[in-house]
């Protein structure tokens, strides 16, 4: 038996949460580990916490949501999946050759929460840049455009024999090198 060190009494109970409406929301990744599946079929998984920002939603500030990858899943489909959307995460972060788990710790994206068949959960259903998806309650906004290098090379129309500068990939603000 162990001593919990506090009178629960002394405590309100927490209340059960919500699942939010469907919509993309602001977060940063708090928690990020590798785990062994229950099931033998789901093999290794990676583990993301997602926590909403409290600048663009402050009534749900710190409210967190759970994801689980099977990147190692038995069954090719559910594999691809999980990778595709890790891969959708290391993009939106702006680093994608992530390695290891920390790697993702305190990475900033859009993630698109819908109601789960779990009361009160929500999913994850897809992964963005800021700036790429309107955060829910933020209106309407003009999603963002790159213009291929190609598009800006064709519109130099000077023929000065000269290769045109490459252009700087930026992602929240941020050299893509960083």
């Amino acid at each position: 038996m162990g001593s919990m060190g506090f009178n629960t009494g002394d405590v309100d109970p927490q209340q059960p949460l919500e699942a939010l409406p469907s919509g993309w929301y602001q977060c940063s990744i708090t928690s990020a580990e590798l785990a062994m599946a229950q099931s033998a079929d789901a093999g290794e998984m990676v583990v993301l916490q997602f926590e909403i920002d409290a600048d663009v939603h402050p009534e749900l500030a710190g409210r967190p949501d759970k994801s689980w990858f099977c990147k190692d899943h038995k069954k090719q489909q559910t594999r691809d999946i999980a990778r595709r959307q890790l891969s959708s995460i290391a993009h939106a972060i702006d680093n994608p050759e992530i390695d290891d788990t920390n790697d993702f710790l305190g990475g900033a994206l859009m993630v698109r929460l819908k109601p789960s068949s779990r009361e009160g959960f929500n999913d994850c259903s897809g992964f963005s840049a800021i700036g790429e998806q309107a955060p829910i309650g933020a209106g309407p906004t003009k999603k963002a455009t790159r213009a291929p290098a190609r598009a800006a090379a064709a519109a130099d129309d000077d023929d000065d024999g000269e290769e045109p500068a490459p252009t700087q990939r930026r992602r929240n603000g941020k050299p893509a090198w960083k």
